[in-house]
């Protein structure tokens, strides 16, 4: 009756944390742990997923909603709960919705700042040179080793490793191939007002 016990409650501690995203679409050379990934492959932790080449992406789907495309890039998946989720963009263009009200943090970590965000739409390039940050909707918090910023709707910044950096207006540019690469996930964006 002892162990009975014990494994109720490690039941009940398991479905109260467990949370599940999975890839929802795949197109080109996609693999997870350098073996290749399917259309309904779960993510766990420590898994490293990568879309090998220009043409080649894949959509991640978290069961509270939240969505996002990684193109010709590769991402390490950090933490994954009902409280929060975390993953390293290695490299490559990410473009991310994260459903508003919910009680997950979700943050994006690249090699030069931690992104935190809650309920919002963006877009980030990853190389080696920088991380760039567009914001379509909401805002997304960067943090580098030395400094901190909001960056929101229509605003952009280019982060290096160390120092300073700045959040100004996005170029027209950017923020349509932000918006473009968002419509893939099936996610609208509000347009901007003219002479915004």
């Amino acid at each position: 009756m002892k162990y009975l016990l014990i494994f109720l409650c490690f039941s009940i501690s398991i479905s109260a944390w467990s949370f599940e995203a999975f890839i929802s679409k795949i197109n080109g050379d996609v693999t997870i742990n350098s073996k290749k990934a399917n259309v309904g492959d779960p993510l766990k932790i420590g898994n490293i997923v990568e879309a090998k080449g220009a043409k080649s992406f894949f959509i991640v789907k978290y069961e509270n909603g939240t969505t996002f495309i990684i193109k010709n890039g590769k991402l390490k998946v950090k933490k994954l709960d009902k409280k929060k989720s975390k993953v390293d963009i290695i490299k490559g263009i990410m473009s991310v919705s994260v459903i508003k009200n919910s009680e997950q943090k979700f943050s994006v970590a690249t090699k030069n700042a931690v992104m935190g965000v809650r309920g919002t739409k963006f877009w980030i390039s990853e190389d080696a040179e920088e991380s760039y940050l567009c914001v379509c909707e909401g805002a997304v918090e960067v943090e580098n080793k030395t400094h901190k910023e909001l960056v929101s709707r229509n605003e952009d910044t280019h982060v290096k490793k160390n120092g300073k950096f700045t959040v100004t207006k996005a170029p027209t540019d950017m923020w349509k191939r932000a918006v473009m690469d968002l419509e893939l996930l099936g996610v609208s964006v509000k347009p901007l007002e003219k002479g915004k």
